[in-house]
């Protein structure tokens, strides 16, 4: 009996020590929207972490494909600390393979591929032409991506003439450069780290025709790291292949592609499996596509790994994967406008609903959380054409995803529409981005100017080249100087897109008298009736609060405002800034003499005894910055302040 119970005993402590450990929790949580920039990844599992914890693996269509980083263990948490923080409206897709292990070495149950956004902010989602960009001839496709390792965001569109490259200039302006292979009558384009290097390589789906002449290929080009590209392989494919997509569909740390296309005369799904190291085996064929472009890959069932979807005429077809980079058979989600398609969460839900466009409109399909879909709103777009270019980002910074509508209209407009939170869109307007004929086709947000908020990017079709367009940003104020100050002195403002101000108030009292001296500056005096409380800046893009700015009170009449005058020169100065104080009252204390910088701090000061009611000194300045100061002369409890350029 001892025996038995001694060997029941080690049988399930054998059984428990062999259990695989599963995921419990993931940070950012699955399909997050507005993830803070300067998040960590962590993975937590149901047992202490043993090997493989390096195997996990961050991806980016952004920037660097596999994003460099560190992986650390504690117990039973991995934590990726990215080299650098994620960029605005960034897609990250995060793969944790079974080649991790438990502290006991048992693999992970289980691999899990799940993705987050991180947040764009400070945007209006109203847009300004800013310059223009070159394009392929007769673009239908596009996508951003930081080719170079510049730390911009360039532009890659497709089209007859192949694959075209603007490269940023780091400002939000292009020039045109090298461009990237791709076959016969290209019609998809997709920029990921195919061979695991760190950079982005670019991918074309080719042979819109399906002719003997015009094969369907797949064409990988891969970059050397500062956005020059050779010719990689070229996978033979299918007699058509159309749309295409990247994602680790195995969830073995990867990016593997899929795309649609037609096999002899059936319009299915292809999937080419990574080996790791950018060689693919053979075509799996799964589905049906419809014979449509507008293909994707996204996990709508929560189940954490990679479903492929494709856009059909009316609906959406999904083939679910079984986690080893299989699909099943097909299945129709109901779908409004159904042509491009892209998966994000509409309703802050937690799951991945469906969007879809064909030119006239945008459809809504959400998801239940287990990948069943139900209509939601449907809205009509004006002048609406053959195309269907559909951009999907967070444009002015609430936290859900907005959307552009490139509808290849004569009428040369775009559809912006922005989210209520709940997947209903509406608002928005319709810039004109081209002549008539030019047929607005592919759009792309991406943060293209480094501001922190995402931009539009458009291709026309039928006139060439495309648009930049430059989001319109929130005003925003950073710092007052001086804080405090009596009515009559002078106050400069320093802050963020401050060029467009209207009206300026103190606490609420109306400032008359206020300049407008850049995008970075105001200047004001402050008013009589003023009281101590916030300073407000409007713009018709909204308004910028301060902190509190103190009206100092003067106690002593002999000391009231312009009690004495303040010269000071030159005006602007380079070396040397002179000043003299005329008309002080007879017995006036030292005069306290300080020069402050935009953020309010003191650069440089100085004390004077005054004597027959005059002082007269200077002040260095030839190692301070260029710009804006403020010159300060406090004497008991007066303040007189004048504005002072360094050139």
């Amino acid at each position: 009996m001892k025996h038995s119970l001694l060997f029941a005993a080690a049988l399930l402590t054998t059984t428990v020590r062999a259990q695989a450990p599963i995921i419990t929790a993931l940070g950012p949580t699955r399909n997050a929207m507005a993830v803070p920039r300067a998040s960590l990844v962590r993975v937590t599992l149901s047992q202490p972490v043993g090997t493989g914890a390096g195997t996990l693996r961050a991806f980016s269509a952004q920037r660097g494909g596999q994003l460099a980083g560190t992986v650390a263990t504690a117990g039973n948490v991995l934590t990726f600390s990215p080299a650098q923080r994620f960029q605005p409206g960034e897609v990250v897709s995060v793969s944790v393979p079974t080649t991790i292990q438990s502290s006991t070495g048992v693999p992970l149950a289980a691999a899990q591929v799940y993705q987050f956004t991180a947040a764009a902010a400070g945007g209006t989602g109203a847009f300004a032409l800013a310059s223009g960009l070159s394009t392929a001839s007769f673009p239908h496709s596009m996508a951003t991506g930081d080719v170079d390792g510049d730390g911009d965001l360039d532009v890659l569109s497709i089209g007859s003439s192949g694959v075209t490259i603007s490269y940023n200039t780091g400002q939000g302006t292009f020039v045109t450069g090298p461009g990237a292979g791709a076959g016969i009558d290209p019609t998809g384009l997709a920029v990921a780290d195919i061979d695991g290097d760190g950079d982005l390589d670019v991918l074309t789906s080719n042979g819109l025709n399906g002719n003997s002449n015009s094969p369907g290929t797949i064409q990988i080009s891969l970059n050397n790291g500062q956005g020059v590209f050779s010719n990689g392989a070229r996978l033979s494919v299918a007699s058509m292949a159309l749309g295409i997509a990247v994602g680790d569909v195995d969830g073995d740390g990867d990016q593997d592609i899929v795309f649609s296309g037609v096999f002899g005369s059936y319009a299915r799904a292809g999937v080419c499996l990574n080996a790791g190291n950018g060689t693919f085996g053979a075509v799996q064929q799964s589905g049906t596509t419809n014979w449509q472009i507008g293909v994707s890959l996204a996990d709508i069932d929560n189940d954490g790994d990679l479903d492929l979807l494709s856009a059909s005429p009316g609906s959406v077809a999904i083939c679910r994967n079984n986690g080893r980079g299989t699909f099943g058979a097909f299945y129709l989600a109901a779908a409004y406008h159904s042509k491009s398609l892209a998966t994000v969460d509409v309703d802050g839900d937690g799951d991945l609903d469906l969007l879809t466009s064909d030119g006239s409109g945008l459809g809504v399909s959400l998801n239940d959380g287990q990948g069943n879909f139900v209509l939601g709103s449907s809205l009509s777009v004006p002048n609406s054409g053959n195309y269907s270019g559909l951009a999907v980002g967070d444009i002015d910074g609430d936290g859900d995803p907005d959307v552009a509508i490139g509808n290849g209209n004569y009428f040369g407009t775009i559809s912006v529409r922005l989210n209520n939170g709940a997947g209903v869109f509406g608002g928005g307007y319709d810039p004109v981005v081209g002549g008539y004929l030019a047929m607005p086709s592919a759009a792309a947000f991406a943060d293209v100017n480094g501001d922190g908020n995402l931009d539009l990017l458009v291709a026309k079709y039928n006139s060439g080249g495309g648009e930049v367009l430059l989001n319109q940003a929130t005003p925003l104020i950073s710092s007052i100087a001086p804080t405090s100050a009596p009515i009559g002195s002078t106050v400069m403002v320093t802050g963020n897109n401050l060029s467009g101000v209207t009206a300026l108030t103190l606490n609420g009292v109306t400032v008359s008298s206020f300049v407008v001296v850049n995008a970075a500056t105001i200047t004001f005096v402050v008013p009589a009736g003023a009281t101590s409380g916030p300073i407000a800046a409007t713009t018709p893009l909204g308004t910028a609060r301060s902190s509190p700015f103190t009206v100092t009170v003067v106690s002593n009449a002999r000391f009231a405002a312009n009690a004495f005058a303040v010269s000071a020169y030159p005006n602007p100065a380079r070396e040397v800034l002179h000043f003299a104080i005329n008309g002080l009252a007879v017995g006036q204390p030292a005069v306290h003499v300080e020069l402050l910088d935009q953020l309010g701090q003191v650069v440089a000061q100085t004390s004077l005894q005054t004597a027959n009611q005059q002082a007269e000194a200077t002040l260095p300045v030839g190692e301070l910055a260029a710009g804006l100061y403020v010159l300060r002369l406090r004497t008991g409890t007066h303040v007189v302040t004048r504005m002072i350029c360094r050139e």
